[in-house]
């Protein structure tokens, strides 16, 4: 299925540096170029943080993953 609405799992924010203490995951907001898509009822889904540097000092970017199961 090509139509974004159709994927299992999608990128739901980036968050370049620090990471806030919370978010809500499914608001419809767009977070750092990437839209945090409205979740499914009675659905369950696996969300969980991606966290690499882009240079040796200490500059990370984080991404916040939803995967439908």
């Amino acid at each position: 299925m090509s139509d974004e609405t159709d994927r299992r799992a999608w990128i739901a924010a980036r968050f370049d540096g620090e990471i806030p203490t919370e978010m809500n995951v499914g608001d419809g907001r767009t977070i750092g170029d990437y839209v945090n898509r409205p979740l499914m009822k009675r659905r369950a889904y696996k969300i969980f943080v991606r966290a690499f540097t882009i240079d040796s000092v200490s500059h990370a970017i984080f991404h916040v993953i939803v995967l439908l199961c």
